[in-house]
């Protein structure tokens, strides 16, 4: 069975990137922009990278810094590759990993139309990666590894491959319930990015078995009746009866011939599963998120360094040891006070903002009163950590609203409500997480 879906993947895959989907195209626009990709993004890279196919963009959420190395396993036209290249910079590499000839190819051209030199496609699957072990800093995957036979296997090559303290960052379906048999045992629907999917505490279950940590699947809420329909507009044949507003090309799903006859035969019986089945009952979109143990590896200084303060002239830490930081907007402030924060806290500082950037990607950061804050634009602030003699207060403005509710709090303290972490604590980075999407989602505290 296999090796019939592998089969059916490859030519499904192989016919949308000779269909000539793109950017250029409203509707596989709009799709990517609905997905997490600014118009910014898409005009940065050749139309032809993007055709449609995603359920995220992992590029906004894994991070990727100057000088790293990131794999993006089902590279397609080389969308997330591009992009990815960008943020890692010359110094850095951007390696994409396709089973498909033909993507390989278009994002091959789609490179080099790019004129970018850090970049590589490598035709193999997933689950045999042709990489060495410990080589990559990150890896990302946009709605691919649902279609993997053996994930089991995928998430044991991720390990492999990912340095010690690597992460992984993908963008992927699972399911929240069980499929109905008619929907789970169809082939049509395993290509189309459903019947593949495996429950998310099983996605989860997977990767710790691989050996991850800190493993998180966050239902992302994107609305799955939608996807389904551009990816069987994306293999190039619309519904029947229905304009698709799409390309149609003269070759692959849409040859003229008995095989364009089966293949608009299985495109007409997916389509009529998803008119009596909503998705969405069943499956949701997820963001992936975990890191392989051990030493964090070596990262190259930003871009441009975080000026702590004059050399000669050391962080002024007040009393309980907390560092004194002028007021300011901004990344850089926030950085110089996690710096600053002595021993243990500051490594504990870092963890609390990875996290929080990793849940709120475009989140607002500032120093007010000697500490950090962390705001949606438009809707104030939801956190902030201060540093004590012997813990750090992380506050929760909006605390008493969230679930479950952070323990610490007074009477006098109305809404806000916090938890004190102590050297030796155990961070509980799940709930943390959960704490900090809750938190960001309410009306933030405006001073």
């Amino acid at each position: 069975m296999s090796e019939t879906i592998t089969n059916a993947v490859k030519g499904k895959y192989g016919s949308v990137a000779a269909s000539g989907l793109s950017s250029d195209h409203a509707g596989v626009r709009a799709v990517a922009e609905a997905f997490g990709y600014s118009p910014e993004e898409l005009a940065s890279i050749p139309a032809e990278a993007n055709m449609g196919l995603s359920c995220g963009n992992p590029t906004a959420t894994a991070k990727l810094r100057e000088g790293e190395t990131v794999v993006d396993l089902g590279s397609g036209g080389g969308l997330d590759v591009l992009l990815a290249a960008r943020k890692v910079g010359p110094s850095g590499r951007a390696i994409g990993v396709d089973m498909t000839p033909e993507m390989i190819d278009l994002s091959r051209r789609n490179a080099e139309k790019s004129g970018l030199a850090n970049v590589e496609f490598h035709l193999a699957p997933i689950d045999r990666l042709p990489l060495p072990d410990a080589s990559a800093d990150c890896v990302i995957s946009n709605c691919v590894i649902n279609l993997a036979p053996d994930k089991a296997a995928v998430f044991r090559e991720i390990a492999r491959v990912l340095k010690p303290g690597g992460r992984l960052a993908v963008s992927d379906i699972a399911l929240k319930c069980e499929l109905p048999p008619e929907l789970g045992n169809d082939l049509m629907a395993y290509v189309g990015c459903i019947a593949g999917a495996i429950p998310i505490e099983e996605y989860g279950k997977g990767l710790v078995e691989a050996g991850f940590a800190h493993v998180e699947v966050i239902d992302g809420g994107a609305d799955l009746n939608a996807y389904a329909k551009v990816e069987n507009q994306a293999g190039c044949c619309p519904l029947p009866g229905e304009p698709s507003g799409l390309p149609i090309a003269d070759s692959g799903c849409c040859a003229v011939g008995p095989a364009a006859v089966v293949d608009e035969a299985l495109h007409a019986r997916l389509a009529d599963l998803l008119r009596r089945y909503d998705v969405n009952d069943y499956a949701a979109g997820v963001k992936v998120f975990a890191v392989k143990p051990g030493a964090i590896p070596n990262r190259p200084p930003a871009k441009e360094p975080v000026p702590v303060a004059d050399a000669a002239e050391p962080v002024k830490l007040l009393s309980g040891g907390n560092p004194q930081i002028a007021k300011a907007d901004g990344d850089a402030p926030v950085q110089a006070y996690i710096a600053a924060m002595p021993g243990w806290k500051s490594d504990l500082g870092r963890r609390l903002d990875e996290i929080i950037v990793r849940i709120v990607p475009d989140v607002r950061k500032a120093v007010r009163w000697n500490s950090p804050f962390y705001g949606v634009e438009g809707q104030g602030w939801f956190l902030s950590f201060h540093v004590l003699t012997r813990y750090v207060k992380v506050t929760f403005f909006q605390g008493l609203s969230l679930h479950p509710v952070p323990p610490g709090g007074t009477p006098k303290s109305k809404d806000a409500r916090w938890i004190d972490i102590y050297e030796g604590d155990q961070l509980d980075e799940a709930r943390m997480a959960s704490w900090v999407k809750q938190a960001a989602a309410l009306p933030g505290w405006i001073p």
